[in-house]
């Protein structure tokens, strides 16, 4: 079940997105496991009276009351008291901020609830970290203790491991268990948590009306929930990919490989692993290990330093010295490239006319590790360049405007940085002065799909390659990996 959270700072803004929730679900058909619903969160909204609410509400709608806070907390209290005892909701949530000490009027609250036989979710969140998991179940026992219909406990995600952590609890918590149980991480870090809630037998998740109308900070719009991540359809057996960067708000790979999975009918989910730069070794192995996920795509900066972590890499990514493409084979993660194919079928179709005899790239990752062995095929004379050179054979970038001045027409430049990536748009890697009239410009950037810098090349009428051409051309032979991945964990 996905539940939509709205709420508004009057009735009539919040019976006005309601009124667009309710059409949203109406335009969503459920699943067979059951029908999605809305949280209605009264705290904010001043002028909130819940007879006119009941008046003016869409009807056989499946609601659920919350009040995390208000200014008065008995004010709190009579809202909730209300709310159990009208008969209108599927559950009313009583948060408790004090697992351990809790007060007599949320007692009187849950007695009441028992006599009306009105469902109760009973809450925790931990808006500064997530505990470890004896702290947790200590959590959770006293909740469960209470004897409510359903349990939710919400952390807040410092990095992709608490994620798994919590969701590693509510497993076995599942298994072992009759009560309703609701856990997820907030915080940007902890989307995963959020997406594969029935991955791990859990009852619910929530997702926000659109963007910009987010009630908790990861929260993402429903129709990502239910449409890009197909997130009602996953189950235990669901073969989860994903994306290891960061950060990695710019990609479209998730919008891509799941459109994929969609189309070949595959039991499988790709998600986004936006993993900090010092937490990356801990939680790849955590990933790895909780997870068992069967391939990555991986983007800046990790395609050279994921390589250690693998179990074998092949001939290709050894001798391009970088990885880009992750799948599975047994129990072995195997790394390859496929940057390198992309970026030789996308540089072989440019005209005759146009082709050029030079190549100057711009920065010394993993992706410009893959356009030179690619350029290398074509026999296109190459030449890198970089603010802090790796070796001898890289070329400071103060050099540049000596190359372009002594053979730009001839040459193509290529933007292998992420200088002038979706949200620095504005940005360009050279000065307008260095393009040159005749030079071919291809930026390997995708978002957005006119840079800066292929902006600045089309007014001096150069020929200009988009980034999204290497992304899909790349992504195409990830997927061939991918789907031989699915393959053989089906004839298992």
């Amino acid at each position: 079940m996905i539940c939509i959270s709205v709420n508004g700072s009057s009735m009539r803004e919040l019976l006005k997105n309601l009124h667009t929730a309710s059409k949203l679900l109406a335009s969503s058909p459920p699943r067979r496991s059951g029908s999605d619903c809305i949280e209605i969160r009264v705290d904010g909204v001043r002028d909130f009276s819940l007879s006119r609410f009941i008046r003016l509400k869409p009807k056989h709608l499946c609601l659920i009351f919350t009040c995390l806070g208000k200014d008065n907390p008995l004010q709190r209290i009579r809202l909730l008291k209300d709310a159990i005892s009208c008969g209108q909701f599927e559950f009313v949530t009583i948060d408790i901020p004090d697992v351990f000490n809790v007060s007599p009027s949320i007692k009187e609250l849950l007695n009441l609830a028992q006599l009306k036989r009105t469902k109760i979710i009973l809450s925790y969140h931990n808006f500064q970290n997530t505990p470890d998991i004896i702290e947790i179940e200590k959590v959770y026992q006293r909740l469960y203790d209470l004897k409510p219909q359903a349990i939710k406990i919400v952390t807040y995600a410092r990095n992709i491991s608490d994620n798994l952590k919590l969701l590693k609890f509510a497993m076995n918590v599942v298994k072992n268990r009759a009560s309703k149980l609701i856990v997820f991480c907030m915080g940007e870090q902890g989307l995963i948590s959020r997406i594969l809630y029935k991955k791990f037998g859990l009852f619910m998740t929530y997702a926000s009306l659109e963007e910009g109308k987010e009630l908790a900070d990861g929260q993402i719009p429903f129709w990502q929930m239910k449409k890009l991540y197909n997130a009602d359809s996953l189950n235990p057996g669901t073969k989860v990919f994903g994306l290891l960067g960061y950060p990695i708000q710019h990609s479209f790979s998730s919008y891509l490989f799941n459109l994929f999975f969609r189309m070949k009918k595959s039991n499988a989910v790709y998600l986004p692993f936006s993993i900090k730069i010092d937490d990356f070794e801990d939680d790849f192995a955590r990933i790895n290990s909780y997870l068992k996920p069967k391939g990555f795509s991986v983007t800046s900066p990790y395609k050279i330093r994921v390589r250690k972590l693998l179990d074998k890499t092949d001939k290709i990514s050894r001798e391009i010295r970088a990885v880009n493409t992750i799948y599975r084979k047994g129990n072995k993660l195997i790394g390859t490239n496929t940057d390198w194919l992309g970026a030789y079928k996308v540089l072989e179709s440019i005209p005759k006319r146009n082709y050029p005899k030079y190549a100057f790239v711009l920065g010394q990752g993993g992706v410009s590790r893959a356009l030179v062995y690619a350029l290398q095929q074509l026999n296109i004379k190459t030449t890198v360049f970089a603010r802090q050179p790796a070796n001898r054979q890289i070329q400071p970038w103060q050099k540049l405007a000596q190359f372009c001045n002594n053979s730009g027409e001839k040459a193509i430049l290529i933007n292998a940085t992420p200088i002038g990536m979706f949200p620095d748009s504005d940005k360009s890697p050279v000065r307008n002065s260095l393009i040159k009239k005749g030079m071919l410009v291809f930026d390997v950037i995708y978002n957005p799909i006119k840079t800066k810098l292929l902006k600045l090349a089309k007014q001096k009428g150069c020929l200009v390659i988009n980034g999204g051409q290497l992304f899909i051309s790349q992504a195409m032979e990830q997927f061939k990996y991918f789907s031989r991945t699915i393959s053989q964990v089906s004839r298992r």
